[in-house]
């Protein structure tokens, strides 16, 4: 198993702006829960830089996700992004689309192996250098972390067929947009990689 950290390539591909009147920012907050009764049906976005190659998403703030019409119409994408979230209604340039609201954080990360920063004056750093519980990993999926709950991971198995692991269809559709940051890999558990 392999976990990557999700990466949008915001300088190279379409990202959205939302338009005025802005949304409250508690209402973006990210906690792993659902946010069906505070989001407004009519959120409206805007493409800054229209001229730009269009990925399968489109990023908001925080590793937010918004479907393009084609992720929409794949099925199998759709089914692999719900299994551990939700789908809020947004507008962008007058086209309803939905973004994906990862709905549970995973507690996967394993902090004894894990190896943080200096400790300073007594306070100890956060996780730099992460390992992971391979049996807590969702395979396949999106997932947050509570420690870090902004970027989105995914992990992937070469044991899955494709339509059962982002990672694997998403590079078998040949889907553009993103990319992929090794993060860590279960064959060499101690090869410590920074998180960012």
């Amino acid at each position: 198993m392999k976990i990557y950290q999700i990466v949008f390539e915001s300088g190279d591909f379409q990202y959205i702006s939302q338009k005025k009147p802005r949304l409250l920012m508690t209402s973006i907050i990210l906690e792993g829960v659902s946010r069906l009764d505070v989001w407004p049906n009519d959120l409206k976005f805007e493409i800054p830089k229209p001229n730009r190659p269009r990925g399968i998403f489109f990023q908001w703030s925080s590793g937010e996700f918004i479907l393009t019409p084609e992720a929409q119409n794949d099925k199998n994408l759709v089914s692999l992004l719900e299994v551990n979230g939700e789908f809020l209604p947004v507008i962008v340039e007058g086209e309803r689309l939905l973004l994906h609201n990862i709905t549970c954080f995973s507690d996967c990360v394993d902090e004894p192996r894990s190896r943080r920063g200096p400790t300073i004056d007594g306070v100890q750093d956060i996780i730099r250098y992460p390992c992971f519980h391979a049996d807590k990993v969702p395979l396949g999926i999106h997932f947050r972390l509570r420690e870090y709950p902004g970027p989105r991971y995914t992990a992937t198995d070469s044991s899955l067929p494709p339509e059962k692991d982002f990672y694997q269809w998403y590079h078998k559709q040949g889907y553009k947009g993103l990319s992929f940051r090794l993060l860590w890999d279960s064959e060499k558990p101690d090869d410590l990689i920074c998180f960012y």
